[in-house]
């Protein structure tokens, strides 16, 4: 087998430059951490074998994390190289990792408190590799958070006010952080080897055998012939894409370096070409069925079914993607934008006839997941379900190269996952073993005054400054610990309303400036300048910014409570409000064009009283937004002695 039969298209790591024998031994690593996913999965029984959580979760350690230091480099002049310490780090933490699990019986049934002499050393260098993970997977500022909450302990307690603990001895510390549940073989470790593992199988398999392809064409089939149609297409698909990839920043270079140019020629200023991909991509982290790794997180903190936690994102979702449909298309009226010729859009009759089998298998997952209950399970009979469908399409059959690349693209997403995700079980350790988090919590009521509002606000900017850094699963975490158990305290909010508040709000960072990472990569690509893109992404995206407050106020929105006809009426009225707010925000009306800032605020005003959950301010808003869009209307109509409603 020649070595660029292992290569895969992925300018985002540095796998394509790693020796045979290396890309090789991730590849086997990516394997047997699938199969032993599988096994716990099914709960399969081997014969004279006895494999604990303990061990399981080890063993994570060990075939992923031990990936990352070939995969993500240290420095960037070690972009195009595979130093020797890279090497050794990868196999270091292989062999911590298989030391552990080897002695997991002893760890779990027995405790290695007070540890000493090799379990000292090996668990101290066991913290350090996944501080360094963090750090190439999450940069220097996930890392220092980590570090800090891994020696806090040690000062507990000389710290003042609500960060006061009590303080741990470094042995203790170790044994926290390393031997126990409370650190890094727990909610982390469970959450990755129960919940996300399946489905980053799934994202791997569908993405090597072509399903990106698949949906660019059939969103150019169905929406390329309208007016504003490539934003549109780059919006639909980058949602598709984004439910596999999970990561808002791997969407925009993975579908907008097709989707901005498209836009641009089309007639898009390269700002806005690159915000829609970037608010399109971030759609993805929250949209179901497959949403980001934040929710299967949600999961296992809330202790519920993950397809739970589908069911109450799909409306705030789906109103997201809505306002930003709505927004593209406004803009591409106000440039008298058109759709692309006929002859340039796929018939989708010739694109269903080669690439159905995705839609199959996206339909199954939904199935499995929502109507049998398969949980964890549904995304490998959904893998199973592909392959099988994949020997009838010649195109697109899974080829023993294509099934290479499948465990190939399964260990790079991997790599970047863990290297973020597992190091986050230093944060929950340190929050736990002090007792730090239930300060927090009421130092946060105190802090609100009690006031459910204020308490959701310093929330908010909470989940802003840490997803600013890009530490989405962190910023979950840490205010799952502190901000919803006072939300829920104080203001009796519904749990999963809560936690998906500050899901979102996590989210939104990677549209909102300084930082704006997707935004600022689609800019990137644009050839535009990046913070004016962060900006407009804003104002492109700002359904996410307010729905979250909705929902929280009345979890209805979500399919929490109340009947199917409170959901229904909810639902219709954040649709109007939503379109006012944006028609107020783009500062143009259909039928009417242009209109002035009295109008843009009112608009924007009653758009906010239409959505608002309550139906007197729905009414309210209703009345008042018909009656100065009437005036409007009527208005602009003399001046311009054309009939009502022209353009």
């Amino acid at each position: 087998m020649k070595s660029g039969v292992l290569n895969i298209q992925s300018d985002r790591t540095r796998y394509n430059i790693l020796p045979f024998w290396l890309k090789i031994y991730v590849i086997v690593l990516s394997t047997v951490g699938v199969l032993l996913a599988i096994r716990a999965v099914y709960a399969i029984v081997i014969p004279g074998v006895m494999i604990l959580d303990y061990t399981y979760f080890y063993l994570l350690f060990a075939c992923f994390l031990s990936g990352v230091y070939l995969i993500l480099p240290a420095v960037k002049a070690d972009q195009n190289r595979i130093p020797v310490y890279d090497v050794i780090l990868s196999f270091l933490m292989l062999a911590i990792g298989v030391y552990y699990a080897v002695n997991s019986y002893a760890i779990a049934l027995v405790g290695w408190g007070d540890p000493a002499g090799i379990r000292l050393i090996t668990g101290t260098i066991f913290v350090i590799l996944n501080i360094e993970a963090a750090r190439r997977g999450g940069g220097g500022i996930l890392a220092c958070i980590c570090a800090v909450f891994t020696l806090y302990p040690l000062v507990a307690q000389h710290m003042p006010g609500i960060l006061y603990g009590p303080s741990l001895s470094f042995r203790q510390l170790v044994f926290f952080h390393v031997y126990t549940s409370t650190g890094l073989p727990g909610l982390m470790a469970s959450t990755l080897g129960y919940y996300v593992l399946g489905f980053i199988v799934f994202s791997g398999f569908m993405l090597a055998c072509g399903c990106g392809d698949f949906f660019m064409d059939l969103s150019n089939a169905l929406l390329g012939r309208y007016r504003g149609g490539p934003a549109k297409v780059s919006i639909i698909s980058s949602m598709m894409f984004g439910m596999l990839s999970g990561s808002a920043v791997a969407n925009v270079i993975g579908t907008g370096t097709f989707t901005i140019p498209a836009m641009k020629k089309s007639g898009y200023p390269p700002m806005y070409a690159a915000a829609i991909e970037a608010c399109a991509s971030t759609g993805g982290m929250f949209m179901p069925p497959v949403m980001g790794t934040v929710a299967f997180v949600m999961a296992a903190q809330l202790g519920i079914e993950y397809a739970a936690v589908a069911i109450a994102a799909l409306i705030p979702a789906c109103l997201y993607y809505y306002g930003l449909l709505v927004q593209s298309d406004i803009v591409a009226v106000r440039l008298g934008m058109r759709g692309l010729p006929a002859a340039e859009c796929p018939k989708t009759r010739n694109v269903l006839k080669h690439g159905w089998h995705y839609l199959l298998v996206v339909v199954f997952l939904v199935w499995g997941l929502l109507y049998m209950h398969w949980e964890m399970k549904t995304p490998f009979y959904a893998v199973a379900l592909l392959i099988v469908l994949s020997l009838f399409n010649k195109k697109y059959r899974m080829t023993p190269k294509r099934f290479l690349n499948a465990f190939t693209e399964v260990g790079i997403m991997l790599a970047e996952l863990v290297a973020v995700l597992l190091p986050i079980g230093l944060i929950v350790s340190g929050l736990k073993c002090t007792g730090v988090g239930f300060s927090l919590t009421s130092e946060l009521v105190l802090l609100g005054g009690s006031n459910i509002v204020l308490i959701l606000v310093f929330g908010m900017f909470a989940c802003y400054i840490m997803g600013m850094a890009g530490l989405i699963s962190a910023a979950y975490i840490f205010l799952a610990v502190s901000m919803a158990p006072a939300a829920i305290q104080v203001g009796g909010l519904n749990p999963m309303a809560v936690h998906l508040f500050i899901v979102y709000y996590a989210c939104l960072a990677s549209i909102t400036p300084p930082v704006a990472a997707a935004a600022f990569v689609g800019a990137q690509l644009a050839g535009c300048d990046k913070m004016k893109t962060g900006f407009v992404s804003m104002k492109m995206g700002i359904v996410v910014y307010i729905v979250p407050f909705f929902f929280v106020f009345n979890p209805a929105l979500i399919m929490q409570s109340g009947t199917w006809f409170d959901t229904l009426y909810l639902t219709v009225f954040a649709i109007i409000g939503i379109t006012l707010f944006t028609f107020g925000l783009q500062g143009y009306l259909y039928k009417v064009g242009h209109i002035n800032w009295v109008m843009r605020v009112i608009l924007l005003i009653t758009g906010l009283l239409v959505a608002w959950p309550g139906v007197l301010t729905s009414v309210i808003g209703m009345a008042v937004a018909v009656a100065a869009i009437g005036y409007t209307v009527v208005v602009r109509g003399k001046k311009t002695n054309q009939p009502l409603l022209s353009a």
